[in-house]
């Protein structure tokens, strides 16, 4: 409490003289939201307090308020000595920012039937981060521009302590009312080049960071992870959302040979790197090819898409399906089953022999995580995998035994 100094006095706090022996039970203590704009209004803890006579005039109130923003603390006194006095109102307060950061609803989505992801292959992250006061509640004036929050994702396989985050891509989620919410989000994992392929991660752990940005910095309050070190994390700096397979993988056409009166099948292999060498996925009962599409594969013959037809030597031609089987003939399109599909030709008829390469920028979805620098000059997005189709008579050595097929 202060005297008053003149009528044309508008700043209370300096040079008035105080009046210790006041007191007044019953003063009212509130808030008004300065920014962000259209926010709501803050609960204070102490909603009024009796102010008591002391030699200094000074009191002191703890106090909170349940959300973050800028406000005006205001104080608004009942009736004194049948006088209605003013209210007095405060300097702007804040920034103020939240709490913590809370977690929840984590969790990642292979591509391939919730067993694994190829590497550049886009999986899904899911997630909640919720911007909390000390009480738990929701500061719902987080929000839009006055969210500075920043969020990362991380990653490490097996919690080895090798920091992988860089191979991540980035998420781009915003706040809204406090809440940053992000569903199924598509993610990659870069792959390595071709000539260096590493993996496979078999428990590659996925986790997101969050970084205030504000001065007073809020902390995730369940963080349980950190990419940078081994073992159960000491400083844990994001929160794990899951973990999955992660492949090295690529395709890999082969090549067939018969007599021009039967029909040809040939294998297309989805291999994976296994540390040591590419070997067939047989967890891959998920990839897809196309043949319908406008280049979805490619042919040195004639090649109408919207028919399957390969026009060949003669003006033969030769009907075209992809098949999970090797004993079905094929439709237009086809699902892999334990890391095999087959392309299967018609018999023509006629002696011819086809070059052929799949398509994989073309096919749909694209599927460039599966291509390969067959060429080994690091053109990696221009190389498609490929082979031969031979439509001949042919004799082999008479020196030979025994000869079969091996797939």
């Amino acid at each position: 409490p202060v005297a008053w100094e003149s009528d044309s006095d508008t700043d209370l706090c300096t040079g008035n003289a105080v009046t210790p022996n006041f007191a007044l039970s019953g003063i009212a203590l509130g808030s008004t939201l300065l920014a962000p704009s259209g926010g709501a209004a803050a609960s204070l803890a102490v909603s009024r307090y009796d102010h008591v006579a002391s030699a200094s005039a000074t009191q002191t109130v703890s106090q909170s308020l349940s959300e973050v923003g800028v406000f005006r603390l205001t104080a608004t006194p009942p009736t004194y000595l049948g006088v209605t006095m003013p209210a007095s109102q405060s300097a702007p307060v804040g920034r103020i920012t939240p709490y913590d950061f809370y977690l929840s609803g984590g969790a990642l989505t292979p591509a391939c039937n919730a067993d694994f992801s190829y590497m550049d292959q886009p999986f899904g992250v899911t997630y909640t981060l919720t911007a909390r006061n000390s009480s738990g509640a929701t500061t719902t004036n987080y929000t839009g521009s006055f969210a500075k929050g920043t969020t990362a994702l991380v990653a490490e396989n097996g919690d080895d302590g090798v920091d992988r985050s860089s191979r991540l891509s980035t998420i781009s989620a915003s706040w809204s009312k406090g809440i940053q919410s992000v569903s199924a989000a598509p993610v990659t994992f870069s792959r390595l080049a071709e000539t260096t392929p590493d993996g496979p991660f078999s428990s590659l752990a996925v986790g997101v960071s969050v970084a205030a940005n504000d001065t007073l910095s809020a902390a995730l309050t369940n963080a349980d992870m950190n990419p940078a070190t081994a073992g159960t994390c000491t400083t844990c700096t994001a929160g794990k959302l899951g973990t999955q397979r992660l492949l090295a993988g690529r395709l890999n056409a082969g090549s067939a040979r018969g007599a021009p009166e039967s029909a040809q099948v040939v294998p297309l292999q989805l291999e994976y790197w296994s540390g040591t060498a590419w070997t067939r996925n047989t967890a891959d009962s998920c990839s897809q090819l196309m043949l319908g599409n406008s280049g979805g594969f490619l042919f040195d013959r004639t090649w109408n898409a919207s028919t399957r037809t390969l026009t060949l030597a003669n003006s033969a031609s030769s009907v075209l399906g992809l098949s999970a089987s090797r004993d079905a003939s094929g439709t237009a399109s086809a699902t892999a089953q334990s890391g095999y599909l087959w392309l299967h030709f018609s018999a023509p008829g006629v002696n011819d022999r086809v070059h052929y390469q799949v398509g994989l920028a073309a096919q749909s979805p694209a599927s460039s995580w599966l291509r390969y620098d067959w060429n080994g000059d690091g053109t990696a997005a221009q190389d498609e995998s490929g082979g031969w189709v031979f439509f001949n008579r042919w004799r082999g050595s008479d020196r030979i035994i025994y000869r079969r097929e091996a797939w």
